[in-house]
């Protein structure tokens, strides 16, 4: 019987894995915006795909706009993001 709660207390003080990682900050910040071409006569990008990436989240989230360009990134923590927006192998 000792024997056997000295295993148990073995296993349950083992240290976490070493590449474990941090679950990233949940926050109640919202990035928002619209895809707009590049033309003379600028229009809503409806299908582009809008990459939001930040030292303060875990693996970059990436959203695709509404028919009218709009896009929201929601629940970010404080921090300073990037956002990249592509259509048709295009960056804008």
């Amino acid at each position: 019987m000792i024997a056997a709660l000295a295993f148990t207390a073995a296993i349950l003080m083992q240290a976490p894995a070493r590449d474990a990682r941090p679950a990233p900050a949940a926050g109640t910040a919202t990035v928002s915006g619209v895809v707009i071409s590049a033309d003379t006569q600028a229009r809503p990008l409806r299908r582009a795909r809008v990459t939001i990436n930040g030292t303060a989240m875990g693996p970059g989230r990436t959203a695709i706009t509404a028919d009218d360009g709009s896009f929201a990134f929601t629940g970010l923590a404080a921090g300073r993001y990037a956002l990249a927006a592509a259509k048709d192998g295009g960056l804008f």
